[in-house]
């Protein structure tokens, strides 16, 4: 398609920035894939299975959840740092969308069934407002010098809308095609490769100066790289 052919000729453009760029874009690519969009799109059918049938109702308790989930970031993003934040955030996704589809997958009273259904999309909302909301966003300018900033910031939140897109365009398609529970559990399957992202790709940048970031991402010292 074409947005994935801009993509890579706007890769191939930062010359000496490009695994910047890389580690930039395939944040915001994992982020999107992890699935926030399209359990912000089913979050209200979810709760209506529980009697909650009040969209506006529905919006205040994703809202809540949300906003109290950024809270405690804004509280842990100094003392644990952005790495640790960003691979336990994908961790508690992944366990929140498996919570789900364990109980859309097997027979379970229905009551409880409902019940695990939004505890797991309000821990997922919760998770993700821990790390990989917020942590993306700020990682990726603290990763990259003055002179690199603005093109890597560029690339990556082209990924992020071109991803956005896609995930809203065929996210219905994909549940009447493969059910919910496959999907979320694609989802949850993402999220755990993300965690795995992080901990092999990310550098910790809480309290480090750029010179020392710039060498933990240095090929030539891939020990270094914490």
């Amino acid at each position: 398609p074409l947005y994935f052919l801009l993509l890579f000729l706007l890769l191939v453009s930062l010359t000496d920035m490009n695994n910047l760029a890389l580690i930039g874009g395939s944040l915001f690519f994992l982020q999107q894939f992890a699935g926030i969009n399209g359990v912000l799109y089913f979050s209200s059918l979810t709760f209506r299975d529980v009697g909650i049938t009040s969209g506006i109702l529905a919006s205040l308790y994703v809202g809540i959840t949300n906003f109290g989930g950024a809270l405690v970031a804004s509280n842990l993003m100094d003392k644990q740092g952005r790495k640790n934040l960003l691979i336990g955030s994908y961790l508690g996704m992944a366990f929140a969308m498996f919570l789900i589809v364990f109980s859309i997958s097997f027979p379970l009273d229905e009551g409880v069934g409902h019940t695990l259904s939004v505890t797991g999309t309000l821990l997922y909302i919760f998770t993700f407002a821990l790390g990989a909301g917020p942590v993306t966003g700020i990682i990726i300018p603290e990763l990259s010098s003055a002179r690199t900033r603005s093109k890597v910031m560029g690339f990556s939140f082209t990924v992020h809308w071109i991803c956005n897109f896609v995930v809203g365009l065929y996210f219905l398609e994909l549940v009447k095609l493969f059910g919910v529970g496959a999907v979320y559990a694609g989802f949850g399957g993402v999220s755990l490769l993300s965690a795995l992202f992080a901990y092999n790709f990310i550098v910790e940048t809480k309290g480090r100066s750029l010179e020392e970031i710039e060498m933990s991402l240095s090929p030539a010292a891939p020990g270094e790289r914490k």
